[in-house]
Order: C-alpha cells, then sequence, then structure tokens
C-alpha cells in the first residue's frame, strides 16, 4: 500500500455519479462506516448499518458497488442461496434498509446529481422518492421500529428523521451518519463528528459519546442487538491498516474485539434472532457468530460489496 494522507472530514453528498474502485483506502473507508474520508481527493463513501428487529431470521442485504457500471441493491439468505438483483438500473442504488414488518425498503439513489431518500417493496416494485430537493448524504438510513419515521444524514451531515410519505422532516440538530434506531424507539445510536460511536434521543436530546478512539482509529457503522442491550460496531485503523468487529453494552462498557484476522471485517448487522451477525468480509456479505467464531463468506461475487441490513423474516425465507 502506498503511504496515503487521510483526512477525515464531513462531506457533502456527491453532486455526481463517482464510479468507485476498488482502492484500499477507499473500501476501508466503506468497511468502517462514519463520516466519508477524503482519500487522495477521492470521497469515499460510508457503510451502513442498522438496527436489527426482533423476530427471525429473514434475507440479508448489500450493496454491489463495482459488478456493475452502477451501485445495486442485492439481497441473499442467510445459507447463501437465493441471491437476488432487487434494483437494476443506471441509478446508483444503495443503503437498502428494511422495515420491521418486512413489507418495505428504504435506500438511496444517486440520479441525474442528486441523492435522495427512496422506498420501495421488498421485490423492488412500487419505487417512491421520499425526499426532493437538496441531497441528502448517500450513507446509512434506518426505520424506527413502528415504521412512522426514517432517520438518515442530510447534506450538512445532521441527522434527520422524515415520514415515509416525505412529511415531518425534522432536524435531531446533531452531526453524525451510520444512525440505527433501538429496537424500543427511544434512542439512536450512530458516529458522531470525531468518528466514535454515540448515542441520542429521538428528540435530539441528551447526545452521548460511548467510544474514545482518536485518529489513526475511528469507529462506526454501529447496530443495536435485537434486545437493545448491545452495540455492534466496525473499529479501523489506518496506520497500521486494519478493520475489526467490537462489541459493547449499550452504555460503552465492555467494549471487546469479536474478530482479529488479517481480512477487512466492516458493516456489521445483527441477526434478527440475536444469534449470529452479518458483516463485509474485504469484499463479500459474510457472517459469523456473536461470540466471532463461525465467520464465512455467503457468497463470493467479483467487485467490492458490503453488507446493510438483515431483515426479519416474512416466513418464507430460507433460515
Amino acid at each position: 500500500m502506498q503511504h496515503l494522507v487521510l483526512v477525515a472530514t464531513s462531506l457533502p453528498a456527491p453532486t455526481t455519479s463517482a464510479r468507485h474502485g476498488q482502492g484500499f483506502g477507499r473500501r476501508l473507508a466503506a468497511l468502517a462506516g462514519g463520516f466519508a474520508l477524503a482519500v487522495m481527493g477521492v470521497h469515499a463513501l460510508p457503510a451502513p448499518a442498522w438496527a436489527a428487529f426482533p423476530g427471525d431470521n429473514g434475507r440479508i442485504y448489500f450493496t454491489d458497488q463495482d459488478t456493475d457500471s452502477d451501485k445495486e441493491i442485492y439481497s441473499i439468505n442467510p445459507n447463501g442461496s437465493g441471491l437476488t438483483k432487487i434494483t437494476n438500473n443506471k441509478d446508483d442504488d444503495s443503503n437498502a434498509a428494511v422495515n420491521a414488518d418486512n413489507t418495505r425498503i428504504a435506500f438511496t439513489r444517486l440520479s441525474s446529481g442528486s441523492n435522495q431518500l427512496w422506498t420501495m417493496n421488498v421485490d423492488g416494485s412500487n419505487q417512491t422518492q421520499v425526499t426532493r430537493g437538496e441531497s441528502i448524504a448517500d450513507g446509512p438510513i434506518d426505520w424506527s421500529p413502528d415504521g412512522t419515521r426514517i432517520v438518515y444524514t442530510d447534506s450538512s451531515s445532521t441527522l434527520t428523521t422524515i415520514h415515509p410519505d416525505g412529511t415531518g422532516m425534522t432536524s435531531l440538530g446533531v452531526k453524525g451518519s451510520a444512525a440505527a434506531w433501538s429496537p424500543d424507539g427511544t434512542r439512536i445510536v450512530y458516529a458522531d463528528s470525531s468518528d466514535n460511536i454515540a448515542t441520542v434521543n429521538v428528540d435530539g436530546t441528551d447526545a452521548t459519546q460511548l467510544t474514545s478512539y482518536e485518529f489513526p482509529q475511528f469507529a462506526g457503522a454501529p447496530d443495536w442487538s435485537p434486545d437493545g442491550t448491545r452495540i455492534v460496531y466496525s473499529w479501523t485503523s489506518f496506520s497500521p491498516s486494519a478493520s475489526q468487529i467490537y462489541v459493547m453494552n449499550a452504555d460503552g462498557s465492555d467494549q471487546a474485539r469479536l474478530t482479529n484476522d488479517t481480512a477487512l471485517n466492516g458493516s456489521p448487522s445483527w441477526s434478527p434472532d440475536g444469534s449470529k451477525i452479518t458483516l463485509t468480509v474485504t469484499d463479500d456479505p459474510g457472517v459469523m457468530n456473536v461470540d466471532g467464531t463461525g465467520k464465512s463468506v455467503l457468497a463470493a461475487i467479483p467487485g467490492f460489496e458490503f453488507v446493510t441490513d438483515w431483515a426479519a423474516s416474512s416466513g418464507e425465507d430460507v433460515r
């Protein structure tokens, strides 16, 4: 790897649809989640992670940003079967998050230089634009447990919520990204402006930082366990280069490393039944036990894919 000058910075959403290559720094930043990084002048976009809604284990969602000329959304069963391409167009579709009753997917779409929040049915039909006007950040989004609001990061790197029909846009007044709603609906966990994990009330009050990493280490891509007691997240170091998965209690105590290998491990998401964690393993979607054992790749696909969500089962998924 070449020696790079890495600067952590809060960036607005891109104004053009850039093709995302497989550069090491770009991939590392995506796996880490949190704020975008400027790496040799290239904006590296964060990878999402969301709270797992309790239930049986359904399909795992991920973004493929290299196989096609644009980014597309896929899903796969937890046993590696049933690989399904959900979006297929000339736009950049990413950051899929499924609501609690497994009927709608929220996602971001970069089209004609504008990145906006959309929703669609889980089969890709009935695609509906939610936000309009100024571009939002190309990064993590999440549903509230009751399905009445979606949280995202706006162009000023501020956490914002909105109803799925596009009404009720509300700024939380805190800078952050990679937001995930707690299963009880009272708190949101996110990567704050210092690239640490923090939580905040859903009205924007009581922002509390849980980790205390400093450059060249970062934390991002947090996700609640289905019972709301623990948070899994990505830890990334740029010197030496590494990306691993950590877990901690919801109050920030008992931080523990789950992975410890040479793979780039990132964008973790808890399974709805609480028994496993899905993650990105360097280039591909993978899964492991909650103690970090039994890690395996679900599908080896050319290019770079990153996990975005693990949905609850509709009763028809293979578990």
